[in-house]
């Protein structure tokens, strides 16, 4: 966002109270020039885990530059964190000039997979079709920081039984009797992690069929955590993964032997077409790689051949896509 911030700073209007910032990075020395262009008054660190990490080199080289972020941030605000990234920061927190909020989740009353219902500080209870726990957090931290910054409960409240999810970020798509998850915008290991963990806990009694990419920008670490992706598919509630790409290679050889049929293919038209030919009613499909693959190419695929496999079966298809 080296251009991305600069731009969001000078469209802003002139009677803009509040700017929201995304202070993202993939190399050493971004967030300090970031920085020097608008040191924040309030921060929010989200996580702290393996991604860029072809121009970023290690985890701890990650944590370092992000919390850089918190160290910046002016006297008199926040850095508002979940626990686990409080953990992975307690050591400096020595040195930072706001004071560091561990934001959690007051309770949890109901979390299945497209219907939580959470107890919110301030806000009270909320019912929600997320999708997993992360994403519950988030809420309670982005409800905190408006809270913060004075936007009442009530009208809190109210927004988020309004609030849109973003395509591709574990997105579903009921296509006949087959359900879709699209979680194709971009991958890192701990968001396959928790997108395989999102489609284990589907109510739906099909198959589940995971099509993994390659996720780019990991550098030297690329293929053990790719292999470590194939472990966790294979010791998952997985039936069929499909690698895609070299990545996606690495993912399917490290599956083989475990039971689970793997295949490798090289590009997302190709999985689209093992996926035409063999298409099954309730089966449930995760797409999950990083942006370039182009994996939410195959849903238009996957739905012309549900809506066959609906018609040859006599069964009426479902209305289009979620």
């Amino acid at each position: 966002s080296e251009c991305g911030l600069p731009l969001a700073i000078l469209g802003a209007d002139l009677d803009t109270r509040i700017l929201v910032l995304e202070y993202g990075i993939n190399a050493p020395g971004e967030m300090r020039r970031l920085l020097q262009i608008a040191q924040p008054h309030w921060a929010w660190i989200t996580a702290l885990t393996p991604v860029h990490l072809e121009g970023m080199g290690d985890l701890q080289t990650i944590v370092d530059e992000k919390l850089l972020l918190a160290e910046a941030t002016r006297s008199g605000g926040a850095v508002w964190m979940p626990d686990v990234v409080a953990e992975q920061a307690q050591l400096k927190q020595s040195g930072w000039q706001a004071r560091a909020e561990c934001v959690a989740i007051e309770k949890v009353l109901r979390s299945v997979p497209g219907d939580y219902r959470l107890k919110l500080a301030g806000i009270g209870e909320v019912q929600m079709p997320l999708e997993a726990d992360h994403e519950a957090i988030q809420v309670a931290i982005a409800c905190h920081a408006a809270l913060t910054l004075g936007v009442p409960g009530s009208v809190v409240a109210k927004r988020l039984t309004t609030m849109p999810r973003p395509n591709g970020r574990l997105t579903r798509h009921a296509l006949g009797s087959v359900l879709v998850l699209d979680d194709a915008y971009n991958a890192s290991p701990a968001a396959v992690t928790a997108a395989l963990q999102v489609m284990a806990r589907l109510d739906q009694p099909g198959r589940r069929i995971a099509v993994l990419g390659t996720m780019h920008e990991m550098g030297s670490t690329a293929e053990h955590f790719h292999r470590l992706a194939g472990e966790q598919a294979a010791a998952g509630d997985v039936d069929w993964l499909i690698g895609v790409g070299s990545g996606g290679a690495w993912i399917a050889e490290s599956a083989d032997g475990s039971g689970l049929r793997s295949d490798a293919v090289t590009d997302a038209a190709a999985a689209a077409e093992l996926l035409k030919n063999e298409l099954k009613a309730n089966d449930v499909i995760l797409l999950k790689a990083s942006r370039t693959e182009g994996l939410e190419n195959i849903l238009p695929v996957i739905e012309q051949a549900a809506h066959e496999f609906s018609n040859q079966t006599g069964t009426m298809p479902k209305e289009g896509v979620a």
